[in-house]
Order: C-alpha cells, then structure tokens, then sequence
C-alpha cells in the first residue's frame, strides 16, 4: 500500500513538474514576443499567414500545440515526412494548434486511432479525408470520404 501511494506521489508530482515548465516556457515566449515591435510582430505573423494577434495566441499555446498532428497523420497512414506535404503541413498545424478539441483527439488517438469520430470534430477533416483519398482511396479509413 505505501509503495502505491509513493509511486502514485511520484508520478502526480512529476505531471506537475511537467505542467510548471510548459507554463513557464510559454509565459517566457509570450513575454518575449511582447517585447517586440509591433511592425516586428507583424512581419513575423505576415511571413506565417497571420495576423499580429493570431501569433500571439499561437505563441501563447506553446510549441507543442500541434503534437496531435503527427499522431492523426500515422493513424491516417500519411507519412509527415513527405516532401510534397510541406506547404500544407503548415496549415495544418495551425489548424490543430488553435483547435480546442484535444482532449477529445487525445482520447480518440488512445482508445482507437482508426476510429472515424475524429471526422466530427477537426477543423482538418476536409484536408486529412483529401490527403487520405489522394494517397490511397482503398485504404480510407471507414467513414471517410472514397
């Protein structure tokens, strides 16, 4: 009993941890953005197709805003890494990083990745369904577009 209470202490303390140092990288990105000109700023957000206040609330969600993303596209079985997905890769990102479904994507991915729920509530379906038909319109995953 006390060696589940210390392991169950251990592990609440190190999500802890964890949840205090993304806190703080992404009040210290904030900041830092912040002290930027605001003609920086929006040269920063033009180059990435946004506006100045879409940056900030990008930063302000961290740099692993997105990490759903990849997970989506393995259980999709679209490779990141290809080349040709560069330029829409990016938008969707910035789709995945302003979503706020991630709980419910996080559960799904868990659960079960192939699992067509995900289709009700992204803001990338229309995108994945197309990169997945392109890719391979036999191996669609159930419910997805043919």
């Amino acid at each position: 009993m006390r060696d589940d209470f210390a392991s169950f202490k251990n592990r609440t303390t190190r999500v802890l941890g964890n949840l205090w140092a993304g806190w703080r990288e992404r009040r210290a990105a904030t900041a830092e953005l912040a002290g930027c000109p605001q003609d920086e700023v929006s040269r920063m957000a033009g180059e990435l197709g946004l506006s100045g206040g879409e940056l900030r609330d990008l930063v302000a969600r961290g740099p692993n805003a997105a990490d759903l993303l990849s997970k989506r596209l393995r259980a999709l079985g679209i490779d990141a890494a290809d080349p040709a997905l560069l330029e829409i890769k990016k938008d969707l990102q910035r789709c995945c990083s302003f979503c706020d479904s991630k709980r419910q994507c996080a559960r799904d991915l868990q659960d079960d990745p192939q699992s067509p729920a995900w289709t009700a509530y992204c803001p990338n379906e229309a995108a994945l369904s197309a990169l997945v038909a392109l890719a391979s319109p036999a191996n669609a995953p159930e419910g997805l577009p043919r």
